[in-house]
């Protein structure tokens, strides 16, 4: 097992029942214009060659570690800075702040309570994503561009085991019990986070808690290439982004109003087919696995962020720490496809998982086409249920003139 393991129990499913992570979409319906959004989808996801379900589970994925209490601001600030040289404030924590000789800090952010190791790969081209969780209280440090090594005077970027946070380039805090997403300032302005659409990096995330209780009671998220970015908005144009997101990713976007905007969602249909457009075999697959795409049914998923491609999201393999029975174990895993799955070692039972689930994953395609015709595995649904305090009404006007997108992605 990794020395990285974490040795506490997270609440599962996190978040409030009325948080759009809890809500049900197998009776929601599907969005007008479905065809039109699964057409951009897989013409977008065909172009960048990865028109299948993956799990992110190694770097460019979430860690989660244990946090020291807080300390008060005299003992403890990190700069805000990220791994290419800017600044932004914060949005959770502007209380917090302080700008001494141009440069900015967050004051009384804990440290880590041990050795971590922000997400890689070992570059200033990793996203450096890092979860510091306080259970006791019940509130999650989330990181991006953290920075646990220099290298002479500047970051060393993700990837590199540390003892302490030195910098990062985005600080948020979020309450495990609460939302998992931020609620708007002022009419429309966009409020940030450690991910590009402003939710918690805890939500949606896959953990190794979702595999101890019958089923997974919560929504995944994932990411694509190209986010919808339609910006400035116009009157017959969608939005960019809707609630849980606050933001959305403008660093690669696609302009079409089709396209995927931040915060939307999906739901997985209940027949499936493979890479070929042949019925596929389910039953084939581990419980594992079969779990997982029973919350795609029930809770479905949101998009959350840019990527390489149709990406979802679990724990990092070094920090996931399951520790089930041999034999829950074997019944969990048992599938006809462990032998072709080249499954590289098993460090742990939460790593062996993640590359079987990996596997059997991506056979799974976003959609095909059959006989001149684009057939999905997936329906556009429509979107979360805005809780009470989370609904801002944003005229288009006030769109074009607040939303600030100088923010980091």
């Amino acid at each position: 097992m990794s020395n990285l393991a974490r040795k506490f129990k997270l609440p599962a499913p996190l978040f409030s029942p009325d948080s759009a992570w809890r809500q049900p979409v197998r009776d929601v319906a599907i969005r007008e214009n479905n065809s039109r959004f699964i057409h951009e989808m897989f013409q977008m996801l065909r172009g960048h060659q990865q028109n299948f379900c993956y799990l992110n589970y190694d770097d460019f994925t979430i860690p989660v570690f244990k946090s020291n209490p807080e300390p008060d601001c005299e003992n403890n600030r990190i700069e805000l800075l990220n791994y290419w040289g800017d600044s932004w404030a914060s949005s959770t924590l502007a209380g917090q702040m302080l700008e001494e000789d141009g440069k900015r800090f967050i004051c009384g952010v804990p440290q880590p309570a041990a050795i971590v190791r922000p997400s890689g790969p070992q570059s200033t081209d990793a996203d450096g994503h890092l979860v510091l969780v306080d259970i006791e209280k019940g509130t999650s440090w989330e990181f991006w561009h953290a920075t646990t090594r220099f290298e002479v005077e500047t970051s060393a970027g993700g990837g590199f085991n540390g003892e302490k946070v030195l910098q990062s380039g985005a600080i948020e805090k979020f309450v495990l019990d609460g939302q998992g997403a931020q609620r708007p300032a002022g009419t429309c302005q966009f409020r940030g986070s450690a991910r590009a659409t402003g939710v918690s990096l805890l939500a949606g995330l896959l953990l190794p808690e979702d595999f101890q209780s019958r089923a997974i009671e919560h929504a995944m998220v994932f990411s694509i290439p190209r986010l919808r970015h339609v910006y400035p908005v116009h009157d017959t144009t969608q939005y960019d982004y809707v609630y849980p997101a606050t933001k959305t990713e403008t660093s690669a976007y696609n302009g079409s109003p089709w396209a995927m905007g931040g915060g939307e969602r999906i739901r997985l249909k209940d027949e499936l087919f493979d890479r070929n457009g042949q019925p596929l075999a389910v039953h084939s697959f581990s419980n594992a696995t079969r779990k997982l795409l029973d919350a795609l049914r029930e809770f479905g998923a949101y998009l959350v962020d840019g990527g390489g491609g149709f990406g979802f999201y679990a724990e990092d393999y070094r920090t996931g720490n399951l520790a089930l029975p041999e034999n829950e174990f074997e019944e969990l895993t048992a599938s006809t496809h462990r032998d072709e799955c080249e499954i590289t070692c098993r460090e742990s039972q939460w790593h062996y998982l993640v590359q079987l689930l990996n596997c059997e994953f991506q056979q799974v395609p976003f959609a095909v086409l059959k006989e001149g015709q684009i057939v999905s595995n997936f329906d556009f649904v429509e979107n979360a249920i805005v809780p009470d305090g989370f609904n801002t009404v944003c005229t288009v006007g006030a769109i074009n003139e607040e939303v600030d997108y100088s923010v980091h992605g």
